[in-house]
């Protein structure tokens, strides 16, 4: 498990619950059926008493109290392990008592928070996927003006580069719903051309590709499409 701070939402398990549970009330799922199948997938957790287990019922019981869905069940499993200290002893390390300090605060104001009466209940908005607007074998005129400091002093700037869409990739948004809507990324060629205007697509009976990078759809500037021919 990935932790970079003592902040609860500093570790992937926290950040992937947070992110799960959203997206399951955004796709309809009731208080009841969210928590369940929150539980469910994660089960293999529950097989020892770790903090791994307990920061999953500490994590999600903030994120049902921020939207005014916490349950009972919740809240009385992850106060017994706040209370307890949590992965407090963890954090004695020499030389970062800073850290354990910061650590007890957080469980301290954790306790605070589930104790309080909850905000009023958040709908959750529609779940929301990155679209690629371009199909596989798209070719693209990019104009380089993204950076504007580099003006003058990189030769590439405001320039023309041409992409080629090689494979459109889909990501489901949660691992938990076989069926979940999908992110798309996309997987750019990059030909062996630049140039100060945008050519005639015919310029790359010439030239050749080379796979470039896989990014979402929304490159820092748009370029122009000038044909979709592979």
């Amino acid at each position: 498990m990935g932790l970079w701070s003592p902040a609860l939402f500093a570790s992937d398990l926290a950040c992937d619950i947070r992110t799960d549970y959203g997206i399951l009330l955004s796709m309809g799922k009731t208080d009841q059926e969210a928590e369940e199948m929150m539980i469910q997938y994660h089960r293999d957790l529950f097989e020892t008493n770790t903090p791994d287990e307990q920061e999953f019922w500490i994590a999600l019981a903030v994120c049902e109290w921020k939207r005014g869905r916490l349950s009972q069940q919740v809240k009385t499993i992850a106060l017994h392990y706040l209370e307890q200290g949590w992965d407090l002893p963890l954090w004695e390390i020499p030389g970062k008592e800073k850290d354990y300090r910061k650590r007890k605060k957080v469980i301290e104001e954790l306790v605070e928070k589930l104790n309080s009466p909850m905000p009023p209940r958040k709908e959750a908005k529609k779940v929301s996927v990155v679209r690629c607007p371009w199909p596989v074998g798209s070719l693209l005129a990019y104009h380089i003006i993204t950076n504007e400091e580099a003006a003058g002093q990189d030769p590439l700037f405001g320039k023309y580069a041409l992409l080629r869409i090689i494979q459109i990739n889909r990501t489901p948004v949660t691992r938990m719903i076989p069926d979940a809507p999908c992110d798309e990324s996309m997987l750019v060629g990059l030909y062996g051309w630049c140039g100060d205007e945008i050519p005639n697509s015919s310029i790359i009976k010439e030239l050749e590709f080379i796979p470039l990078l896989e990014a979402e759809h929304h490159l820092p500037s748009p370029p122009e499409t000038l044909d979709f021919s592979v």
